[in-house]
């Protein structure tokens, strides 16, 4: 039960709340539970990465390391995906990507083997906070690499046209751009009309130039994320 109280810190992170997704994962990480504990140090040092604090995530990477040692088999399978998105979150920070495609590649693996539609959904979420993490810090190829990742794992979600919508404004590819924010608008037709990502695609499109896109999604049926189906081929 400890365990599931990460979903708390990873709902803050994804909205880019990191302040205060970093005082619920260092909460986490005061738990009984070795396995929470270790969860907690990396969901705590994705915050700090986000935070510009990275010399702190770096010991958050090392308490969760210590715990992760003490784990049983089970236990050590289920937090390997955070220790992986922490030092993941490191690279990303201090921009040394050299040995960053192994660990993308292990982090997509994760997601797409996922069994359940908990497991599939968090898994989905999580690579939307490196998504974010890796343009806030301009490592734009790892953020495109994220974004196919999210497509491939779930069409029907905003957040993975959002993604993939932003890497073809950054790259110069209005077409795409454009094609893929009225995706994300129209998958978030229920969204707070204060959404933030709802403001950055009304700029986007009111800039002098930008191409219309084409109607229509392909006749599928707008919804938040393909729930009913979390396995990936």
């Amino acid at each position: 039960a400890a365990f599931n109280r990460k979903d708390w810190p990873e709902f803050l992170l994804n909205r880019g709340d990191f302040g205060p997704a970093l005082g619920a994962a260092q909460e986490m990480a005061g738990s009984r539970s070795a396995l929470s504990r270790a969860a907690g140090h990396c969901l705590a040092g994705i915050a700090l990465v986000a935070l510009h604090r990275s010399g702190e995530a770096e010991a958050q990477l090392n308490s969760a390391q210590m715990e992760a040692r003490g784990l049983n088999r089970a236990d050590a399978a289920a937090v390997s995906p955070y220790l992986d998105l922490l030092e993941l979150a490191l690279m990303l920070g201090r921009g040394s990507l050299a040995d960053a495609p192994p660990l993308v590649e292990r982090i997509s693996q994760y997601t797409r083997r996922a069994t359940s539609a908990d497991s599939w959904s968090q898994g989905l979420f999580r690579v939307e906070v490196l998504s974010n993490l890796a343009r806030q810090t301009g490592r734009w190829e790892i953020a495109e690499q994220l974004a196919g990742l999210m497509l491939a794992v779930d069409p029907y979600y905003g957040g993975s046209h959002y993604a993939k919508a932003l890497a073809a404004e950054h790259s110069g590819d209005r077409a795409v751009m454009t094609q893929e924010f009225d995706a994300a608008k129209s998958y978030w037709n229920r969204a707070d009309v204060d959404f933030p990502p709802l403001a950055v695609i009304k700029k986007a499109s009111s800039i002098p130039g930008a191409p219309k896109a084409e109607q229509g999604l392909g006749g599928a049926a707008p919804r938040e994320s393909s729930q009913s189906n979390p396995k990936i081929s």
